[in-house]
């Protein structure tokens, strides 16, 4: 899990995210809070949840994972404005839910109060500096001295993963947003067509993601689904409300942008995925016992069903874009 954050960090595109900023502040804003507070009353209300239960699956409705960015770059299409805006919403939507997720596993872990919430602050406040202030500077210098050397790079960069993630522990924050900030942090140094970015993504693809598929799909049990029919329809009404949340905030976000119809669609069908960063959220949550089985059930179910929209819109609308 925590190299699958780590990579979603060197994922991300700051160069597109500082062009196109005002916009992706706009969009990341509003795809993160749409989907949530279109999540929340329906999974308070309607699926019954408790406050804690409502508010995380809710955050993970927020998460989006840019699955179907290769259509976008086989059709020639990176430099589109809709893309460089999907891209750096990404950016703005995994921060805040990153957060907020650190708020409820510290409430649940620790107890509420103005205290622990000032002390979350603080630490996620403290730990970002560090890692911009020391993280960075000895990671610029080990890239230099390490520059012939792709092996000890290599050795480099997972051991930044880990102490992130630990650092991250030690301020009270889950490990994966550490594993997230380490991506981020060195996205610069790590160009995406040199060896090392493939040596990790050769790591990751091949070792560390399956056996954390593998782990998720031990969780899932087969028995809940088969019970009766609660099970369905919590994860029907996962996938509609999480495809809703994100197909309202393309569109309200285009509309201000002044975004063309394929453009649109070109930005939901980018952003309504849910890969990665919601597997991450959700194992959180079962872990500490916010979530149950028949989440983690709708959660797989919802993944299968996103993305396949997902690819299906972005090639349709992007193909348009294309010709056009």
């Amino acid at each position: 899990m925590l190299f699958l954050m780590f990579i979603a960090g060197l994922d991300l595109d700051q160069q597109q995210f500082r062009r196109t900023r005002h916009k992706s502040l706009l969009f990341g804003f509003l795809t993160y809070t749409i989907p949530f507070a279109t999540g929340l009353p329906v999974c308070y209300y309607i699926l019954d949840y408790n406050l804690i239960t409502s508010l995380m699956v809710s955050n993970m409705f927020a998460t989006h994972t840019m699955v179907s960015y290769p259509v976008v770059s086989r059709l020639g299409l990176t430099r589109n404005e809709a893309v460089a805006v999907a891209t750096g919403g990404t950016i703005i939507t995994d921060t805040l839910v990153l957060f907020v997720l650190a708020v409820i596993t510290g409430t649940v872990t620790d107890g509420s109060g103005p205290g622990l919430y000032l002390m979350l602050v603080l630490s996620f406040i403290v730990f970002l500096l560090f890692m911009a202030y020391v993280i960075m500077p000895v990671s610029r210098w080990a890239f230099r001295r390490l520059e012939d050397d792709n092996y000890s790079q290599f050795v480099y960069a997972a051991f930044v993963v880990f102490i992130c993630a630990i650092l991250a522990m030690a301020a009270g924050l889950e490990p994966i947003i550490g594993a997230f900030a380490a991506g981020f942090m060195l996205n610069r140094l790590i160009p995406s067509d040199s060896i090392l970015r493939n040596r990790i993504d050769f790591t990751g693809n091949a070792l560390f993601i399956p056996f954390f598929l593998v782990s998720v799909g031990m969780i899932v049990d087969l028995r809940v689904i088969l019970s009766g029919p609660t099970a369905i329809i919590v994860a029907v009404v996962l996938t509609a409300v999480a495809l809703a949340g994100k197909f309202l905030a393309s569109e309200i976000a285009s509309r201000f942008i002044g975004f063309t119809r394929d453009q649109r669609r070109l930005l939901f069908g980018l952003t309504s995925s849910h890969a990665a960063a919601i597997l991450a959220v959700i194992m959180v949550g079962f872990r500490i016992g916010i979530v149950d089985e028949t989440i983690i059930n709708g959660t797989v179910f919802l993944i299968l069903i996103t993305c396949l929209v997902s690819s299906v819109v972005t090639e349709s609308a992007g193909r348009k874009i294309a010709l056009a």
